[in-house]
Formats: structure tokens, sequence, C-alpha cells
């Protein structure tokens, strides 16, 4: 349940629901700032394969190449790949339990969330 296509849904039943406005958000440079600890804790309340754990462990410390130079990745998730919405999803999953339980009407995809 976490798409641009739900995103439109929930703001179109909000409008029905009387509220006036809608909210787009973009958690500035969130990509960039992933614990890689935080984030391998909240894999493990979803993901009990010992082998997928270590698959996003090496996904996330494959490094990044600056100007021809490999250098280590010690946190964020890589941008634009494949894994990358997921990981925000499960970062993320306390949020939403928080803003579910405060009863805001919001929809949220991997960074961007509208309410």
């Amino acid at each position: 349940m976490r798409s641009a296509h739900h995103a439109v849904k929930v703001v179109q039943s909000a409008i029905k629901q009387g509220y006036g406005y809608a909210v787009n958000i973009d958690l500035s440079k969130f990509f960039d700032n992933v614990d890689h600890d935080l984030l391998m804790n909240q894999v493990s309340k979803w993901i009990n394969d010992k082998h997928v754990w270590a698959l996003i462990g090496k996904y996330l410390r494959a490094g990044v190449s600056i100007n021809g130079q490999v250098e280590a990745t010690l946190r964020g998730v890589p941008q634009g790949g494949l894994l990358s919405p997921l990981l925000a999803n499960i970062m993320l999953d306390d949020l939403d339990r928080y803003l579910e339980s405060k009863h805001y009407p919001f929809a949220r995809y991997a960074d961007d969330f509208v309410t």
C-alpha cells in the first residue's frame, strides 16, 4: 500500500472527508543519511533470512565511485536502486505507525509522503 496511486487515493479520500489541504513532504537527504545499523535492525523485524540480510548488507556497503575512486559507504542507501524504495519503506515504518496512531490521513512511498 505504498505507491503513487495509493497516495492519490488517500488524498481523494481526505478531500471527501472535508480536508482542504494536501501537503507534499520530501525528507531532505534521506537516502544519504540512513544509518546502516538502524536500517538492518528494522530489516530484521520483517525478514528472517540471514542470507537476505547479508545481501542487503553488501548492497549497503558496496561503495560509491567519486571521480573514478571507490569510496566506502558508511551510511546511506543507494539512490535509484531497486531496493532503495523497499528499504526506505522498512526504515520509515515506525513513522507510518505513529501517523496512523494519530489518525492523520497520509500516504508515503520511500522518502516522499503526502498528508
